[in-house]
This record gives C-alpha cells, structure tokens and sequence, in this order.
C-alpha cells in the first residue's frame, strides 16, 4: 500500500493542522526563529509561563545588576531561595546551613539574609505556584535575554497519579 505524500495528510482546516517541532542535537543547529513561541509569557490557556513566574519574583534582585554574570548567579540564588520555601521550615533551615558552610566566612550572612529575604518572598506573593525548579537557563542577547527553566509542580503530577 503506498504511503500519502505529507501534503495530502495535511487537513483542509487549519485548526485541525498538527503543529511539531524538531529538537536539534546540539544548541549550535538551532535556527535563528526556535525559540519563537516556544518561551511565551504565557500558554494557549492564558496561564502564565513559569519563566514569566521566576522573572517576577527575581525582579528585585536584578535591578541593580551589571553584568551577565551577576544576574546569572542571582538567578541561581533565587532558585535556590524559591525551593527553600517549598520545605518545611526545620528542613529548610538545615539545608542552609549546609549550603553555607561552602561560602567564605566573610559572605555567609549576606548570604543567609538574601535567601531568608526570597523565601520571605516566595511565601507572601508566589504562595499559589508549588513547583520546583530544577535548572534555568539566561541566554543574553542585544537588547534583552531570555530566560527558560526546568520546573515540576510534584503535587499537581501526585494528584494526576492517584
């Protein structure tokens, strides 16, 4: 039986048109328009995009960076500012403290009051969104960057399970 050429399967109406996306091996294939969609402030629902979630609860930190990498690594504190505050407070304070010991003397205070400040954060104006991000990416550009993160809601996927 021969096979339908791709422009036959293609639906008359447009709404019924599947639309796919090829994920290339190596960040150097992608094309110049990949990300167009793909990390929108919000989805087809009108639900705000995670990443949009994570700029705004960043905002603060970053309004007086100057470099990439400064807002690389407040982007990385933030992470670990808004996991923290998923945890039970006894185990949150363990983790810090764990967490500190790999800082400088000099630095861990400073350090303790930015994370205690997020989680402060994350608990009074981002109390809804209970999923935890696992990585981030910035990638900077002329003109702006864009961010994207790998994030799991645990109890929406427990929920989906039972």
């Amino acid at each position: 039986m021969a096979r339908k050429s791709k422009d036959s399967q293609v639906a008359k109406n447009p709404q019924q048109v599947k639309r796919t996306l090829t994920i290339p091996s190596t960040y150097d294939e992608l094309p110049a328009d990949w990300y167009n969609g793909v990390a929108a402030s919000t989805d087809d629902s009108g639900v705000e995009a995670k990443s949009a979630v994570f700029r705004r609860y960043t905002e603060p930190l970053l309004d007086d960076t100057e470099s990439d990498e400064e807002r690389e690594s407040l982007y990385g504190l933030a992470m670990i500012g808004w996991n923290l505050a998923l945890l039970p407070a006894h185990a949150r304070m363990r983790l810090v403290a764990n967490l500190l010991k790999e800082f400088t003397e000099d630095s861990r205070l400073s350090i303790k009051d930015s994370l205690m400040h997020l989680v402060a954060r994350k608990e009074e104006l981002f109390s809804d969104y209970s999923w935890e991000i696992y990585s981030y990416h910035l990638e900077s550009y002329a003109g702006g960057d864009r961010l994207t993160i790998a994030a799991i809601d645990r109890k929406a996927l427990l929920k989906a399970t039972e």
